[in-house]
């Protein structure tokens, strides 16, 4: 019988996923989140899985990235800039977030619309 490989299913599951929720999650923020909400949220929760499939089966490489120091500052970095937006959120909690956005979209296009 043949061994079923993690790697084998996570990768290409890790790879179709992130595309979809990229993709839906631009269409949520420059267009509408009212039908691509749920798809979002579902098929995050896959790709949430994939990853950690994808780590399992790939230990022991996924541990050198914490050795190495310009790995470590973008993870970092990634992280800092997740956490700042977040807290930019709360505090600054002035109405719906994406109307803000869109608010200031539609600014930006007054100005180049001479």
């Amino acid at each position: 019988m043949k061994k079923i490989s993690i790697r084998g299913f996570s990768i290409p599951l890790i790879i179709g996923a992130g595309i979809f929720v990229a993709i839906i999650g631009l269409l949520m923020f420059f267009i509408t989140e009212d039908p691509f909400k749920f798809a979002h949220e579902v098929v995050g929760i896959g790709f949430a899985i994939a990853i950690v499939l994808h780590i399992v089966s790939n230990w022991c490489p996924f541990k050198r990235y914490f050795s190495k120091r310009v790995a470590m500052s973008i993870i970092l970095l990634g992280w800092l800039t997740g956490i700042g937006l977040v807290a930019r959120t709360v505090v600054f909690s002035e109405g719906e977030p994406e109307a803000r956005v869109v608010q200031h979209i539609e600014q930006s296009e007054h100005r180049f619309n001479c």
